[in-house]
């Protein structure tokens, strides 16, 4: 899976795990997956949040949705 400028949502602001506030961008990725289980394909949606902290560390949050 790669990351393009194409992928790009916005800029926003989310809440971190230790409950402060960080500049992130924000990415979305949609690929066809085969769910074995089941037997066929689905678009998966993938999100993807980078930012950096403190100790200019990258961070990155994913989550991922079943599309509709």
């Amino acid at each position: 899976m790669e990351l393009n400028t194409d992928d790009y949502i916005a800029s926003e602001w989310c809440e971190t795990v230790r409950g402060y506030w960080a500049a992130c961008d924000a990415y979305q990725l949609a690929r066809k997956e085969t769910i074995e289980n089941i037997g066929r394909d689905i678009l998966v949606e993938y999100y993807l949040k980078f930012y950096i902290n403190q100790a200019e560390t990258i961070l990155m949050m994913v989550s991922n949705h079943l599309s509709k």
